[in-house]
């Protein structure tokens, strides 16, 4: 067998054990373990700046853990078919780079490596800095995990094609387990860190649209046995006849938000954020207040 052949089956091997390392690591991170987690946590950060932008708390609306994960494949699809197709460019520029590699001297390879460092460095700065100075909003986690994940991929290449020292094979294949373990680790914290910047960002543009729909959105009319005193910009309190039975007020210009827990969470028709006013959150009770819900306005 020619230095040629033995450097190719050398490389076959190495990258079989690779991939054989990736498949290993794409059944720890299945669906039932991270991708579960990453919903479900997805769900959550996202329905709480949702609410938080009309000053509720998740406490109040109590949802249960479906609504989180149910809440979360919509708006998840395109950054996981984006990460998908990152993922196919990826493994296409790795059969390039590694043929490339079979043709490159020592010296050459040498200075992959080095070049390889110096960018898992910058990426390690890029992602620290996000994480205890200026926030870059999602380049900062891509940006840690991608530091991870080339540093472990310049040793691949080292121990592979560079023919390093015994020293520094002893050095890169000793506690090997410990190290992709804290790949993995970081790989999970940069995953994290990205689906709640995602999270949060969808929420907040999910309840600027509620606020912009408002006037469109359903309209409620409260009627209830006594005066509830609901103050707010568009709100209009009607003092009801005898034709009501036994409710004497009724309450227009306000809008549905949500019904959770036989709660209305109920936004006045000019509701602004950041201007001070209210969401209004009454107990359903048909004993005194009752709340009709439909397109137009009812009262006249």
């Amino acid at each position: 067998m020619t230095g040629s052949q033995a450097d190719k089956a050398n490389a076959d091997a190495s990258e079989k054990r690779l991939g054989e390392r990736l498949a290993d690591l794409a059944q720890l991170l299945g669906p039932t373990t991270l991708l579960t987690a990453l919903l479900y946590y997805y769900g959550y950060v996202s329905l709480k700046a949702y609410y938080a932008y009309f000053g509720i708390t998740l406490t109040v609306v109590d949802p249960s853990p479906a609504d989180y994960i149910v809440r979360s494949p919509d708006t998840l699809f395109r950054p996981v078919a984006t990460l998908m197709g990152v993922l196919v460019i990826a493994y296409l520029a790795h059969r390039a780079f590694a043929a490339w590699c079979l043709r490159l001297s020592t010296i050459w390879l040498r200075r992959i490596v080095v070049l390889l460092l110096c960018a898992t460095v910058v990426l390690a700065v890029i992602g620290a800095s996000g994480l205890y100075a200026d926030p870059r909003g999602l380049l900062s986690p891509l940006s840690l995990t991608a530091a991870a994940l080339v540093l472990e991929y310049t040793f691949w290449v080292l121990l592979t094609f560079s023919n390093p020292t015994a020293t520094v094979r002893d050095l890169l294949q000793g506690g090997v387990l410990l190290r992709r373990g804290l790949v993995v680790a970081v790989v999970i914290v940069g995953a994290f860190w990205t689906v709640s910047l995602l999270a949060q960002d969808r929420g907040r543009s999910n309840a600027e649209l509620t606020e912009a729909s408002l006037p469109i959105q359903p309209q409620a009319i409260v009627y209830s046995t006594v005066a509830l005193e609901l103050n707010g910009p568009g709100v209009t309190e009607v003092r009801l006849g005898s034709e009501r039975g036994s409710f004497t007020y009724a309450y227009t210009g306000l809008h549905t938000l949500l019904f959770a827990n036989d709660r209305w969470f109920l936004l006045p028709h000019e509701w602004e954020h950041g201007s001070g006013a209210t969401v209004f959150i009454l107990r359903d009770d048909s004993s005194e207040i009752r709340i009709d819900v439909g397109p137009v306005r009812i009262l006249r």
